[in-house]
This record gives C-alpha cells, structure tokens and sequence, in this order.
C-alpha cells in the first residue's frame, strides 16, 4: 500500500515472477461508467501501466491484459468507493496513486 509496494511489484512483472492474468490478487475490481470501464484499484494499475510503459521503452509492443471484475453502481459500498476514487482530469490516461492519510 506505499510506493515500495508498487515498486515491487513492478518488479516481479518485470521478472515475470508475477503474471498479470494469473495472479488473483492483479483482478481488478472495475465499474461501468459512461460505457467505459473504470478501475476502483488505482495501485495496482498504476504498476500495470508502469510495467506496460516499461514494455513499451525496451521496444516490447505487447499489451498487458488482467483480469476484471465488474461491480455493479447499484451497489452503495461500490458506489462510494468509486466517488472516493473517481477524482480523473485525463478521463482516465494517467493513474495517480495518493499517499495513505
């Protein structure tokens, strides 16, 4: 939950010691929002875009593909915790990841 965890993490896909469509705790939890999909878990796809960038810089075109789980709007726990998270200027192209207060 701290950047050295993302970094990590970063790490061991670029390792391959994790792999994005495998690893169950890489599923992210995602809503439908104006017929896009919107992730609730904005750490774990920063270290995705990150390893994706990475990829991208070493001449690798190759797409990461993860797993989702879509959650329901309708659901007021997901409801609130995608108000919590939805705070986007980029309409979703860069990820920032918040410091734990």
């Amino acid at each position: 939950k701290d950047k050295n965890t993302i970094t990590q993490l970063v790490e061991d896909l670029v390792q391959g010691r994790v792999d994005p469509l495998r690893a169950p705790f890489l599923c992210l939890d995602v809503v439908r929002f104006d017929n896009e999909l919107w992730s609730l878990r904005n750490r774990r796809l920063h270290a995705l875009k990150t390893y994706q960038a990475g990829l991208y810089e070493r001449g690798i075109h190759h797409t990461v593909k993860v797993q989702v789980c879509e959650l329901p709007l309708s659901d007021p726990r997901v409801l609130f915790k995608f108000s919590q998270c939805f705070d986007t200027t980029s309409r979703g192209k860069c990820v920032t990841v918040r410091t734990r207060q």
